[in-house]
C-alpha cells in the first residue's frame, strides 16, 4: 500500500474514532437528560411543580435524623369543589396559583411545600414549636388574598380561604416520626374543618381522633398532576 493510501486510511480511522466518540457522548447526554426528567417526574407533582409525598417523607426523615426542630402544617383549600365543579380549568388555575403562594410564603422562613393530593398541601419548617401557630397563620393569610383567574379570555376575581392542621416533632416520641406528624396534623386539620374553617388548628394531646372524610364526600379534581 502506498504512503498516500496509508495516510488516507489513517485519516479515515481518526474521523471514525471522532464520530464514534461524539455519538457516544451524545447518547450519554441523552440518557442523563432522560434520567433527570424521570427522577423529577417521580418526585414532583406535574400540575404545580411542587415536590410530592415521597419528597415530604424524605424531608421529615432528614430533619429528624439531624435532630432539628420541625413544624408541619397540612393545608386544605376551603370549598375547592365549588371552583372545580364550575370548571376544571378554573380548579387547576387555582391550585397552581395557591401552590406558588404557599411556596413563596413558606420559603420566607425556610419552609418547603409539597402537594399531597387534590387541594391538600403539606408545609415543613425547621422551626421551634412556639412559632408554629404564627407560621401557619401567615401562610393562610397569603392564601386568603383574592386571586385573578380566567374563564376563557375573561378575568374573574375569586376569594378563597384555607384551613390548616399544625403539629411539631416530639423528639422523645416513639415510632416513625413521619407517620406520627402526619397523623397529628391530619387530626388537627379535621377539627379545624369542622369548627374553625379558615384558621390554623394546633394539635393537642387532648384532641379526640377524627376520621378523615371519604373522598366522595369532599370531591376534588383529579388533575393530571395528582399523585
Amino acid at each position: 500500500m502506498s504512503t498516500t493510501h496509508l495516510i488516507a486510511a489513517a485519516g479515515l480511522a481518526v474521523l471514525c474514532a471522532v464520530a464514534g466518540y461524539r455519538l457516544g457522548t451524545y447518547r450519554v447526554a441523552v440518557l442523563r437528560t432522560a434520567l433527570s426528567v424521570a427522577t423529577h417526574t417521580a418526585s414532583h407533582d406535574r400540575l404545580t411543580g411542587l415536590p410530592n409525598r415521597s419528597q415530604l417523607t424524605a424531608r421529615l426523615i432528614a430533619l429528624d435524623a439531624a435532630r432539628q426542630p420541625v413544624v408541619l402544617a397540612i393545608v386544605n383549600l376551603d370549598r375547592f369543589a365549588e371552583a372545580n365543579q364550575f370548571s376544571h380549568r378554573i380548579g387547576d388555575q387555582l391550585l397552581v396559583l395557591q401552590a406558588a403562594r404557599l411556596r413563596y410564603t413558606a420559603g420566607r422562613h425556610g419552609g418547603s411545600v409539597c402537594r399531597l393530593a387534590g387541594d391538600e398541601f403539606a408545609v415543613v419548617w425547621p422551626a421551634q414549636p412556639d412559632t408554629a401557630t404564627a407560621l401557619a397563620t401567615e401562610l393562610l393569610a397569603g392564601l386568603a388574598e383574592p386571586v385573578e383567574l380566567y374563564v376563557g379570555d375573561h378575568p374573574v376575581l375569586m376569594h378563597t380561604t384555607a384551613t390548616a392542621g399544625v403539629t411539631c416533632l416530639d423528639p422523645v416520641g416513639a415510632g416513625d416520626p413521619t407517620s406520627r406528624l402526619l397523623t397529628r396534623a391530619n387530626n388537627a386539620l379535621q377539627h379545624g374543618k369542622r369548627t374553625a374553617r379558615g384558621t390554623a388548628t394546633l394539635w393537642q394531646p387532648h384532641l379526640p381522633a377524627l376520621p378523615r372524610p371519604r373522598r366522595a364526600s369532599r370531591p376534588c379534581h383529579r388533575a393530571a398532576g395528582d399523585r
